[in-house]
């Protein structure tokens, strides 16, 4: 859908590039390395979207990467790092992941963000030669474009990027991951050389199943930082260390009663009831023993509420700037929802993992949405070149008209995928930090 939006912009809306700014690859690459590198402190808003989702948020940074916070806008939660600590803080809940900051890869992705350049060009040892650079008023445009006489050039940096950024990197085979689509635009301050903006774009295949990456940088706030504030683990209630690699899913090692660790996969069912199929009666049924039935209720509401309110949000937020009703949101919030409860799932393992937290398994039959994009881009320019004349908001109103369709004739895909989905534990108490997990299998 933003992919179709975003190209449809691109098709009324032309750029006109000024004068080139008169300095070579190498010097403005330079000065932007070295100002961003003396920046102490900066402020970064990113948006970053994906196939199945939408992260918003904001990222502080102080000492070259050395000490920062995430606070992200659809989530109350919050990751802040230092040399010596990686925290989650999920509202008054804080954990530490210190002992797996190896795998978490957090640490590389402050470091493009902090300086970009510096990371694209160890990533690229040509990049110099791939780029091109433009001046538009103040400010300096780089593109990479790859090599001209290598067609495979920009995809193999769009792997290597991935290489560098997608987290969880022990359990993923980089040589099975196939990338279609990559570009890489940056915004510098012609006068200071910082970085403005940076957007990234990456469309690549991983086990059958098509994503597309979608991610905006906005820097703000150079050098006027002077604190980050770090989460406080002052109680033995809020620490939950992760366990050693060898530990892991070792029934041993925790001290989760088998009790405990079963309502975590009816907790997951319930929760999937709840939010991808919208039916509270089916929550309160599958909800685990440990929840009352008037807890379960409520639980059942607010989840299915906020579900819809969310996608509705970054729906929205995808859509900024587009002259798009408040009913034509309703709509297509509708159709998604209608879309992906088509799709079947089945709880198949619970499996503790320490003394706070439960992987649940769920196979899902999700909605082949990789089509429903394919469609939609496709029948829009097909409508737009029946009608050359249509104005901006015309085509936005029939990108959502096809869009809507589309999603009410969304194929269910045949063959399965198992996914894992994290359960917190506290006090007896479930929580999903991310409903992604299995949401990636309902929108594939």
């Amino acid at each position: 859908m933003a992919k179709s939006i975003q190209r449809m912009v691109l098709i009324v809306v032309s750029v006109i590039m000024l004068a080139a700014c008169g300095m070579s690859n190498e010097k403005v690459v330079e000065k932007s390395k070295e100002a961003m590198d003396d920046a102490k402190s900066m402020k970064i808003e990113f948006n970053e979207k994906e196939t199945n989702g939408v992260s918003t948020g904001t990222t502080y940074t102080m000492d070259k990467g050395e000490q920062f916070r995430i606070e992200y806008d659809n989530r109350d939660s919050v990751l802040y790092g230092d040399e010596d600590v990686i925290l989650l803080q999920e509202g008054s809940y804080v954990r530490d992941l210190s002992a797996d900051r190896d795998n978490f890869n957090v640490e590389t992705i402050i470091e493009l963000l902090v300086n970009p350049l510096e990371v694209f060009e160890d990533i690229d040892e040509d990049f110099l030669e791939h780029i091109e650079i433009e001046k538009e008023d103040e400010e300096i445009t780089l593109k990479y474009i790859g090599d001209e006489d290598d067609e495979d050039a920009l995809l193999d940096m769009g792997k290597a990027y991935l290489k560098v950024t997608l987290s969880d990197q022990e359990n993923r085979d980089f040589d099975e991951i196939d990338v279609s689509k990559f570009s890489l635009t940056m915004k510098i301050d012609a006068e200071t050389y910082l970085a403005n903006k940076v957007h990234l774009k990456v469309t690549y295949e991983e086990q059958g199943i098509e994503n597309e990456m979608n991610q905006k940088y906005t820097y703000e706030e150079y050098d006027e930082i002077e604190e980050i504030e770090k989460p406080e683990l002052d109680s033995s209630e809020n620490i939950s260390d992760t366990n050693s690699s060898s530990e892991i899913n070792s029934p041993e090692g925790t001290e989760l009663d088998p009790d405990v660790v079963e309502g975590a996969g009816e907790y997951v069912e319930a929760l999937i009831y709840a939010t991808v199929y919208q039916d509270e009666k089916a929550f309160v049924s599958s909800a685990p023993s440990s929840m009352s039935e008037n807890e379960a209720k409520e639980h059942a509401k607010l989840q299915k509420e906020s579900f819809r309110e969310i996608y509705k949000s970054n729906t929205k937020g995808n859509m900024a700037g587009l002259n798009v009703t408040e009913e034509q949101f309703d709509q297509l919030t509708d159709a998604f929802l209608d879309a992906i409860s088509k799709g079947e799932f089945k709880v198949l393992t619970s499996t503790a993992k320490d003394s706070g937290n439960v992987v649940v398994t769920v196979s899902i039959n999700g909605i082949n949405n990789t089509k429903v994009y394919e469609e939609t881009e496709k029948k829009l320019e097909e409508a737009i070149a029946a009608n050359e004349n249509m104005s901006q908001d015309d085509i936005v109103s029939k990108n959502l008209e096809i869009l809507i369709a589309e999603y009410k004739n969304a194929e269910k895909i045949k063959e399965a995928v198992e996914v894992p989905v994290n359960v917190m534990v506290q006090n007896g108490q479930y929580k999903v930090l991310l409903q992604d997990e299995y949401l990636n299998g309902f929108v594939q």
